[in-house]
């Protein structure tokens, strides 16, 4: 026991270069999936955020957010919206992933309309 963590502590150096490779890989794919999402307006994307707003600070955070939609639906081969609640069976990554992405979609859900019924005056002649 003692020498595997021995062994496990020499190796830590090479996975955490691995780990930051794949964190930097991750990030470079959630910027192009931004610039994909910002200039083509997906569907996929629309579908679950609605239209891009105009600019300003309101269209970089829909900009941040479909590209982690898009991220999130080709990781998990999503083909629209941000996939099913993750039930106890369900692995880590997919957990953590739609818990970020549930998180920044949250304001862009569209609230039920509330029905409106008119009901016209009626004037009664005696």
């Amino acid at each position: 026991r003692h020498s595997s963590a021995i062994e496990l502590l020499a190796d830590r150096p090479a996975v955490e270069s691995q780990i930051a490779e794949i964190d930097d890989q991750l990030a470079d794919d959630l910027r192009v999936r931004t610039r994909v999402a910002r200039v083509e307006q997906l569907e996929a994307v629309v579908t679950v955020l609605g239209e891009r707003p105009l600019p300003g600070a309101d269209a970089r955070e829909w900009d941040e957010a479909s590209g982690l939609v898009l991220q999130h639906q080709a990781a998990f081969d999503i083909a629209g919206g941000i996939g099913d609640y993750p039930g106890s069976r369900a692995g880590r990554a997919y957990v953590e992933s739609y818990a970020r992405v549930a998180e920044v979609v949250a304001p862009y859900e569209r609230a039920p309309l509330a029905r409106e019924v008119e009901i016209g005056r009626f004037e009664l002649e005696l």
